[in-house]
């Protein structure tokens, strides 16, 4: 089929052929379709010839490292399983949640600290809209305000924490978990307040307020600490094996939570949606990277707590035949 379509030059028409598929229909462009073709083998290559070159060298760093060490890493980057043997998949059980958070928190927090006008604009039309129906709707914004100041605060998180902290002490072998609950919900308040100082952001000012609020804004305080306590608390929780009814009870009260916590802050208008956003992103890391820590350094597996953890740094110790079960004395040898 033949079409007239004038020159981009010269203006004058000229003749052009269209290739047609075997309906009729106008058919691809062979040669559009071979670029793209060899484009995307050429990336497939590009990337394996990356691993080839990047795995021999990765694997034998990973074998210099002592037998503990070495076992525990090989583990999370996919390449043995639990019991020792070779895997075949080639991602960390830990590792990718781990790389992907961290690199949208870091992606976030340099927008937010270069003043990124898009993202700002954003922050600033959002919170103009809620502020609106906040100052309208007063029984939701009372609502909001009980549940922001009491229920999700976040001195009523780690009192909730410190609670479940007390329930492990007094089970056998929970001592190591609970000072682990402590010391990571210590180092994430410290985070969070050092963030805010470090990057100072202004909070959301309005001329008529539903909430007041203080310090800086990025990241949101409300939001990282339920995302950390309550994260934290889903997985041992999971680790004790509790019932479907308690899981799916724990685990909808956790994710309302965190979820209504972040929508209060930027309802009530002392946070931007960015701050919210920020402080789920750091909460989340943190809590993968603390289950992380706490599979690779918890010095016994959890008792009653079950749950798969990494392989051991040390050799299974033998076990002791078990006690005759007869009434009879033992015999001596002879």
């Amino acid at each position: 089929m033949t079409e007239s379509m004038a020159h981009p030059t010269t203006g004058r028409p000229e003749q052009r052929t269209a290739r047609t598929a075997p309906d009729g229909a106008p058919g691809p462009d062979r040669h559009t379709g071979d670029a793209h073709t060899a484009d995307g083998h050429e990336a497939a290559a590009l990337l394996e010839r990356t691993r080839a070159a990047v795995d021999p060298v990765l694997r034998t760093a990973l074998g210099s490292l002592p037998a503990p060490m070495r076992r525990v890493a090989l583990y999370h980057f996919g390449w043995q399983n639990e019991d020792g043997t070779p895997a075949g998949g080639g991602s960390g059980k830990a590792l990718r949640p781990a790389l992907v958070l961290a690199a949208a928190s870091a992606l976030l927090l340099a927008l937010v600290a270069a003043e990124w006008r898009p993202l700002l604009d954003l922050d600033a039309g959002i919170s103009r809209t809620t502020h609106r129906w906040a100052v309208a709707e007063d029984g939701l914004t009372q609502a909001a305000r009980v549940l922001t100041d009491w229920v999700w605060d976040p001195w009523t998180m780690r009192l909730l924490c410190a609670v479940a902290v007390v329930m492990l002490l007094r089970r056998p072998g929970g001592r190591w978990t609970a000072g682990w609950l402590v010391v990571v919900v210590a180092v994430a308040t410290a985070v969070q307040q050092g963030l805010k100082a470090a990057l100072g952001r202004e909070r959301p000012v309005w001329s008529d307020p539903v909430d007041s609020a203080h310090y800086a804004a990025f990241p949101s305080g409300h939001a990282m600490t339920a995302t950390v306590v309550l994260g934290l608390l889903l997985w041992v929780l999971r680790r004790h094996g509790p019932g479907p009814d308690v899981w799916r009870t724990a685990l909808t009260v956790a994710v309302v939570s965190v979820a209504g916590v972040g929508l209060t802050r930027v309802w009530l208008g002392v946070h931007w949606p960015t701050d919210v956003l920020g402080g789920w992103l750091l909460g989340a890391l943190t809590v993968v990277a603390a289950v992380a820590a706490h599979r690779r350094l918890c010095p016994a597996a959890p008792d009653g707590s079950g749950g798969a953890r990494p392989p051991s740094s040390s050799p299974e110790p033998p076990t002791s035949p078990e006690p005759p079960t007869s009434d009879d004395p033992p015999r001596r040898p002879r």
